[in-house]
C-alpha cells in the first residue's frame, strides 16, 4: 500500500501528477490540505456548525434551568468549554480532520444529555417522536408506546 496519493491535477500541465500528504500517514499531524482534499479542515462545514450551534444553546439552557447546587453543573460547564474551544479551533483556521470534528460534537451531545435537566429531555424525546408519526415507519408506534410506559 503506496503511503502518497496522486492529486487529479497538477502544478504543471493537466497530466502532471503532484503527491499530496495521506490521511493513514499523517492523520494527527498539522497538515497544511490541499483545498481538494477531503481531509481538510471540516469546521467550515454548515451541518457541523448547525449542529455545533444546536449544542451550544441547549447547554446555555441547561446551565439555566439547573438549580445552582446541581453537580451537573460541573459537566454542562464542561460542555461549554468544550464548545467554545472547537469554536475557536474553527476561527484559527487550523486543519482539522473531519471525521474527529464530527467526533468531538457527538461527544459533547452526549456529554450535554447526561447533565440535561429531565424536563428538556422529555420535550426533545417529545419532539422526536412527533417527528416519526410524519414517517411511515413500522417502528414509530412502538417508540412511541415505549416512551409513555417510562
Amino acid at each position: 500500500m503506496s503511503s502518497t496519493t496522486f492529486s487529479p491535477r497538477g502544478a504543471g500541465s493537466a497530466g502532471d501528477a503532484t503527491p499530496q500528504a495521506t490521511p493513514s500517514r499523517d492523520v494527527g499531524r498539522n497538515v497544511a490540505w490541499k483545498s481538494w482534499s477531503p481531509w481538510k479542515s471540516s469546521l467550515n462545514d454548515s451541518m457541523l456548525n448547525f449542529s455545533l450551534s444546536t449544542i451550544s444553546v441547549r447547554a446555555r439552557q441547561s446551565r439555566e434551568l439547573l438549580p445552582p447546587n446541581d453537580p451537573n453543573i460541573v459537566l454542562v460547564d464542561k460542555v461549554i468549554t468544550d464548545i467554545t474551544a472547537l469554536e475557536a479551533k474553527q476561527a484559527s483556521g487550523s486543519p482539522y480532520n473531519k471525521d474527529e470534528a464530527w467526533n468531538e460534537v457527538h461527544r459533547l451531545d452526549r456529554m450535554l444529555a447526561l447533565a440535561e435537566p429531565r424536563e428538556t429531555l422529555l420535550g426533545a424525546i417529545q419532539r422526536r417522536l412527533n417527528d416519526l408519526d410524519d414517517e411511515p415507519m413500522a417502528s414509530a408506534a412502538r417508540s412511541r408506546a415505549r416512551f409513555e410506559t417510562l
